[in-house]
């Protein structure tokens, strides 16, 4: 019995040993970790972009940063000492999970100096793509009150337009409020802020910038054109097969066209409107508006995830699920009855109104 308590003892103390000496290891080399962290920022990220840049000093802003900014924000200075510019990191959501990138602000022109992906979890060959050069260049010299929106002002990668979409709106929904958060002053502009998913759901279904309306509500009510009126216009040969309205914006000027189409999906038909430039050439947008699928499944083909992918996406595009358009995880079926729905609404436009009209 006494041998026992000998061992629990010794056992004991062996731990608290063990812990303090692990303890006091952690507490020696943590400061070193994240040096070398910060190191690797530098160098990998911020001088990416500031590769003329000697040294980068965390500035204190006025006012709360953005949400999406990792304090600190620094500048970028060069050997005499002169600043050569913002740089700072926001985090995107993609389609893989969180995107984080540097981005790089002149505060004297209210430009994007560039940006570099520093760290992300997108599918390899599609939305890792989001790393290459040929995406990120873009960025360098638009002003920060531009919209950043995928398929409107930033070029979006094939097939990879959620994770496209991450980065414009980690770069949109920052740079101004960064500025702005330390006590720049920002010329207005072009609306700064991405809509936030409820709200882009809704406008990026519908192209008139300046009204909610429904399709049919521009179109004053009517179910859309009649096939008679349509081959008088465009032949005899010609089908209506779907309905369609034209948009106008308030000026009068044409803005494009809805569609509205179904396809069948795990559950039944799911119907979509389809927004769409044919002067163009591209899809604006598109809005499930009703679908019977599996909750927490199926129905997050609602999503902007999902539906954003078609935003900016070409008309003579392939609209394949696994070719250029992402699946929702476990709803395949679902996914491309959407994707269908779409491009049959691409072509009934093709065919009816005519592409690059």
């Amino acid at each position: 019995m006494r041998n026992a308590w000998r061992m629990i003892l010794v056992l004991g103390l062996v731990s608290v040993a063990s812990g303090m000496i692990l303890a006091g290891f952690y507490g020696w080399m943590g400061p070193r970790i994240e040096a070398q962290q910060l190191r690797e920022q530098f160098e990998v990220g911020f001088k990416q972009i500031f590769p003329e840049a000697a040294d980068f000093k965390a500035v204190t802003p006025v006012e709360p940063l953005p949400e999406r900014v990792e304090e600190p924000v620094y500048q970028a200075l060069d050997s005499s000492g002169n600043v050569l510019g913002l740089v700072y990191n926001a985090i995107g959501d993609g389609y893989g999970g969180p995107v984080k990138v540097a981005v790089g602000v002149d505060p004297d022109q209210g430009q994007i100096v560039g940006l570099a992906v520093l760290s992300h979890t997108e599918t390899a060959g599609l939305g890792s793509r989001i790393e290459e050069p040929s995406f990120r260049d873009q960025f360098a010299g638009k002003p920060v009150t531009d919209p950043f929106e995928v398929g409107r002002d930033v070029d979006g990668i094939t097939a990879a337009t959620v994770s496209s979409q991450a980065v414009s709106r980690a770069v949109g929904e920052t740079a101004r409020g960064v500025l702005e958060a330390l006590g720049y002053s920002v010329p207005d502009g072009a609306t700064h802020a991405t809509p936030d998913a409820e709200t882009h759901a809704t406008t990026s279904a519908t192209p008139d910038a300046t009204s909610h309306a429904t399709p049919a509500e521009k179109a004053g009510g009517a179910a859309g054109p009649s096939v008679e009126a349509v081959q008088a216009l465009f032949g005899a040969g010609v089908d209506l097969g779907l309905p369609l309205w034209p948009v106008w914006d308030e000026a009068g000027a044409f803005q494009g066209v809805v569609v509205e189409s179904s396809a069948d999906g795990f559950k039944g038909p799911i119907r979509v409107l389809v927004a769409i430039d044919p002067v163009a050439g591209r899809v604006q947008g598109i809005q499930v508006v009703e679908q019977n699928e599996t909750k927490g499944l199926g129905d997050k083909v609602t999503l902007p995830e999902f539906t954003d992918q078609f935003v900016g996406m070409p008309l003579d595009a392939a609209f394949q699920v696994g070719v250029d358009v992402d699946a929702v995880t476990r709803a395949t079926v679902s996914s491309k009855a959407v994707t269908e729905a779409v491009a049959q609404a691409v072509e009934h436009v093709k065919a009816i109104v005519g592409q690059g009209r």
